[in-house]
C-alpha cells in the first residue's frame, strides 16, 4: 500500500512538472524566435552566405512550429496529468531537435574571428541559460538542449589552433556543467514546492472532512438531545399539570401531603430545568433561535437580575452588587438576559464568601458587561474546557444541586449567535471575571408595563384541547376546570368537533405534532374553518434545531407550568378582545 501511495505521488508530481514545463514553453518559444531573428540580422553580411543563413533560420522556425503543435496536442489531452512521463519525453525530443539546429549553427558557421563569433556565442549561451528557468523543472529537456546545442560549438573551439580557442572550449564546458547543476536545483525546488502544495491540499481536505464530521456529530447530538427531550416532556407535561391541579386543591393546608407535593414539584422543576437547558443549548449551537436585535436599555435587565438573585446571594451570606447602568446596547434582550443570568448563577454556585459584582463600562464605541466574583477561580489550562457541554469544576459526583454543566456552554453559543465577544480572566483563589463585549445602542427604547393576569378573563371560557396523549388531555381539562373553564378534548379536530356539540370555543390549545404525521396547525385550521379566527396556542415537546414558531400561533415548549399557561391564555384572550 505504501509503494502504491508513493507511485501515485510520483505520478502526480511528474504530471505537475510537465504541466509547468508546457506552460513555460510559450515564453521559451517567443524568446527563441526573437533571438533567432536578431542573429540572422547580425550575420546577414557575414561570409557564411545569406542562403545558408536563411536555410538555418527556416529550420529553427520549423522546429519551433512543430514544438508549438506538440504543446497544443498536450493541452487537448484530457488525460495529460496521468501521462506526464509520455509528454515529458515528447517535450525532451523537441528540445533535442532545437538543440541540434542551434548546434549546427555553432559548427557550420564557425569562423576563427572573435568579432564574428561573439554574437553566435552570446546567442547560444543565452538560449542555454534561458532553458534553465524555463525547462529546468524537467532536467532531461534541459540536458537535451544543452548538450546538442553547445557541444558542437565547444568541439570547434577545441579543434581550432591557439590557446585562446582552447580556453574558450573549456569555458563552454564549464558553462554547460553549471547550467545542468542549476537545472537540477531548479527541478528539486519545484518538486518540493509542488509536494508542499499537495500536502497543504491534503491537509485542507483532512481538516474539511474533520470539520464536517464534527459538525455532523454535533448535529447528531442536538437531534438526540431534542428527541430525548421530546419524549421526556410528554409525560412531564402531564405530571406538571396534575401537580399544579393538586396544589390548588391542597391550598394552604398543613397536611403531610403538602410536604410530599412540594418535593414532587421540586423534582418536576429540576427535570424541567434540565430539559430547558438542553433546549437552550440545542437552539444556541444550531443558531436556530430567532434573533430580535434592537437598541435596548440595560438597566431593566440589571434590575431583574438583582431581584432574581438577591435572595440566593443572601442565603449564602454573599453580597450581590449590581451597579446601575443607564446604557443602551445593541442586542437581543431575551438572549442577553439569559447570558447574564447564567453567568450570575455560575458565580453564585462557585463563590463561598465575598461578593459578586455586575456592572457595565464603555470602551470606545463598545460596551463591556462584567460579572465578577470572589470565588474559587479557574486554572489557566481549564479556561477553554469550562465552556464545553456538561463540564463542571469540583463536581465529580455530578450533584445536580451544583448545576448541570450547561450554563457556560449556553453562554458561549448565545454570544457567538449574537456576535458578542466573551472573555474570561481568572486564577485559582483569585476569583473570576466574565466580560461580554457588545455594541452600544443609539436609541433608548420605550418601556412598557406588562398587564397583570386577570382571573375573571378565563372564567366561563370554553377551551378546545387537541392532543394525542390522553394523560395530557385529562391534566389540561382538570387544570382548566379549576380556572372555571369548560373544555372539549380530542386527538384531532373531528373528535373535538364532536365534543363541542355545536358550541363555539373561545380558545384552542393544540399539540404541534400528532400521531400519523398530523400537525396541530392543520387541526387548528380545520376548527377555524368551522368557527372563524379562534385564538390558538401550540404546545410542543420538540427541541430540535429548525423547530420554528408556527405563525400566527404562539408556540410553548413542554412542560408548560400552570401559571405560565394561565398567563399565555389570559394574554391571548386579552389581545383578541382588544
Amino acid at each position: 500500500m505504501s509503494e502504491e501511495r508513493e507511485a501515485s505521488l510520483e505520478s502526480r508530481l511528474l504530471g505537475e512538472q510537465v504541466a509547468l514545463l508546457h506552460h513555460q514553453s510559450r515564453i521559451l518559444f517567443v524568446g527563441s524566435g526573437a533571438s533567432t531573428l536578431l542573429l540572422v540580422w547580425l550575420l546577414w553580411d557575414e561570409p557564411a552566405g545569406r542562403a545558408h543563413l536563411l536555410a538555418w533560420f527556416v529550420s529553427v522556425m520549423a522546429v519551433l512550429a512543430l514544438r508549438q503543435i506538440g504543446v497544443v496536442c498536450y493541452d487537448a489531452d484530457t488525460a495529460r496529468m496521468r501521462r506526464g512521463l509520455f509528454w515529458g519525453w515528447a517535450f525532451t525530443l523537441g528540445a533535442a531537435a532545437s538543440g541540434i539546429v542551434w548546434g549546427y549553427l555553432g559548427w557550420a558557421f564557425f569562423q576563427p574571428n572573435l568579432f564574428f563569433l561573439f554574437p553566435i556565442a552570446l546567442m547560444m549561451a543565452g538560449q542555454t541559460a534561458l532553458s534553465v528557468p524555463t525547462v529546468g523543472m524537467f532536467v532531461p529537456a534541459h540536458i537535451a538542449f544543452n548538450v546538442f546545442s553547445m557541444t558542437p560549438f565547444m568541439l570547434r573551439n577545441f579543434l581550432e589552433e591557439g590557446q585562446l580557442f582552447f580556453g574558450q572550449s573549456l569555458a563552454i564546458l564549464l558553462f554547460m556543467i553549471v547550467c545542468v547543476v542549476f537545472a537540477f536545483r531548479q527541478q528539486s525546488m519545484i518538486r518540493e514546492a509542488i509536494q508542499l502544495r499537495f500536502s497543504n491540499i491534503d491537509l485542507l481536505k483532512g481538516l474539511t472532512l474533520a470539520k464536517e464530521k464534527a459538525e455532523e456529530a454535533n448535529a447528531a447530538k442536538s437531534r438526540f438531545l431534542a428527541a430525548a427531550s421530546h419524549d421526556l416532556r410528554q409525560p412531564l407535561q402531564a405530571i406538571s399539570l396534575f401537580t399544579h391541579a393538586v396544589a390548588q386543591d391542597v391550598g394552604g393546608g398543613r397536611l403531610p401531603e403538602v410536604a410530599l407535593l412540594g418535593k414532587l414539584q421540586s423534582s418536576c422543576d429540576s427535570l424541567e430545568s434540565l430539559l430547558d437547558s438542553l433546549l437552550d443549548l440545542s437552539r444556541a449551537e444550531a443558531g436556530s433561535q430567532p434573533l430580535n436585535v434592537a437598541d435596548i436599555s440595560l438597566q431593566p435587565i440589571f434590575e431583574r437580575i438583582e431581584r432574581e438573585f438577591t435572595d440566593q446571594a443572601q442565603a449564602k451570606k454573599l453580597r450581590l452588587r449590581v451597579v446601575p447602568a443607564e446604557r443602551v446596547v445593541r442586542s437581543d434582550p431575551i438572549l442577553l438576559e439569559r447570558i447574564l443570568r447564567n453567568l450570575v448563577a455560575n458565580a453564585l454556585r462557585y463563590t463561598e464568601h465575598g461578593a459578586i459584582l455586575v456592572g457595565c463600562r464603555q470602551r470606545g464605541g463598545r460596551l463591556r458587561i462584567e460579572v465578577r466574583d470572589s470565588g474559587i477561580g479557574i486554572p489557566q489550562h481549564l479556561h477553554g474546557d469550562i465552556f464545553h457541554d456538561f463540564y463542571q469544576l469540583g463536581n465529580p459526583e455530578r450533584d445536580r444541586r451544583k448545576g448541570l454543566g450547561l450554563g457556560l456552554a449556553i453562554v458561549r453559543a448565545l454570544a457567538i449567535q449574537l456576535g458578542h465577544g466573551i472573555d474570561l480572566r481568572s486564577a485559582p483563589a483569585a476569583g473570576t471575571t466574565f466580560t461580554i463585549t457588545l455594541d452600544a445602542g443609539t436609541t433608548p427604547p420605550s418601556l412598557r408595563q406588562a398587564p397583570a393576569v386577570s382571573p375573571d378573563r378565563l372564567r366561563g371560557r370554553l377551551v378546545a384541547i387537541i392532543d394525542d396523549e390522553a394523560p395530557i388531555r385529562e391534566a389540561l381539562s382538570d387544570l382548566l376546570a379549576r380556572w372555571h373553564c369548560a373544555t372539549a378534548t380530542g386527538e384531532d379536530a373531528n373528535e373535538v368537533l364532536a365534543a363541542l356539540a355545536g358550541r363555539v370555543p373561545d380558545a384552542i390549545i393544540a399539540d404541534r405534532r400528532l400521531r400519523g404525521g398530523r400537525l396541530g396547525t392543520r387541526e387548528i385550521a380545520r376548527l377555524r374553518k368551522r368557527f372563524g379566527p379562534v385564538p390558538a396556542l401550540l404546545v410542543t415537546g420538540d427541541t430540535a434545531p429548525g423547530t420554528a414558531n408556527d405563525a400566527p400561533f404562539r408556540l410553548l415548549h413542554k412542560p408548560v407550568q400552570g401559571f405560565r399557561l394561565r398567563a399565555e391564555l389570559d394574554a391571548l384572550l386579552r389581545s383578541t378582545a382588544s
